[in-house]
């Protein structure tokens, strides 16, 4: 008997493990949507109503996970989900109405002045207005004063202005722009918001907020943006509070991530939707 060679096993063996794993991915494939066929049998949540799509995407989910059990079921009951219901990133997010006057408030100060020049140019019809501090800004669009807030958002390094997060996550809003100026140190300014910007893009960035996230959690995130093609565009894992994780990439790609996340991690909030690379100054 002819002794095989070891290479040659070995290759055999791997092709008649990957041939082994196409089949079992398949086969997760198609049991997502046989799920989405079962646990979304209608449109049962509100158009264009952010809250209640959230909501209705979580009892979807919580009724499919111990069955989707793998990201490949999941991401596939989530596909097969968008293509029943046609969801799209106005379900997910309030967005401003086109052809009305947006109204935007920052405290002039550092270089506000040229970002608000950079972002003035992408908003339909923009009305300008003042505040002492981002504070008085942020409480302006509570009060209904405003619809977007320029504020710092990182440094050229891409340090995090903490404060800014902290106003962003105890006014619920958006970011939905960015505007670099070629001041200083190269700072960036977030345009925030209680609402996006209406659909005008390319490839996007997808912001989100999770509770504390363990390592499995996060391994799961980072597992379906690279199953559809998102690049990491940054993260935050405090030791205490909530997590803020952003990927970039094609539109359709950010939204079924998007409605994963919303689908299959409890306490999971969108945090913003916009253009991936930021406005900047020539």
């Amino acid at each position: 008997m002819t002794p095989r060679d070891p290479a040659s096993v070995v290759g055999a063996n791997a092709d008649a493990l990957t041939s082994e794993r196409e089949k079992l991915d398949a086969g997760e494939r198609l049991l997502g949507r046989d799920a989405a066929a079962l646990f979304v049998p209608d449109l049962s949540f509100s158009r264009g109503d952010a809250a209640q799509t959230a909501e209705w995407l979580f009892a979807a989910g919580n009724a499919a996970r111990k069955i989707c059990r793998s990201v490949s079921a999941r991401l596939s009951f989530v596909r097969a989900l968008i293509e029943r219901t046609g969801i799209d990133e106005g379900d997910l997010f309030p967005v401003l109405p086109e052809g009305q006057p947006t109204r935007v408030i920052y405290a002039r100060v550092g270089a506000a002045d040229r970002a608000y020049r950079l972002v003035s140019a992408i908003l339909s019809d923009p009305r300008v207005g003042y505040a002492e501090t981002n504070l008085d800004a942020a409480e302006g669009v509570d009060a209904g004063d405003a619809d977007l807030l320029l504020l710092p958002y990182a440094d050229a390094a891409g340090n995090p202005v903490l404060s800014t997060r902290s106003l962003a996550e105890t006014h619920g809003l958006y970011l939905c722009a960015l505007a670099r100026v070629k001041t200083g140190d190269g700072l960036l300014y977030g345009l925030f918001g209680r609402a996006i910007l209406s659909d005008r893009y390319g490839r996007v960035a997808l912001h989100l907020s999770l509770p504390e996230a363990d390592a499995k959690t996060a391994g799961e995130l980072y597992a379906v943006a690279d199953a559809t093609g998102l690049i990491p565009d940054g993260a935050h894992f405090p030791r205490e509070g909530r997590a803020t994780l952003a990927f970039a990439g094609k539109r359709e790609d950010a939204l079924v991530a998007a409605v994963y996340d919303l689908t299959f991690f409890p306490g999971c909030e969108l945090r913003g939707w916009r253009a991936e690379k930021p406005l900047s100054e020539r």
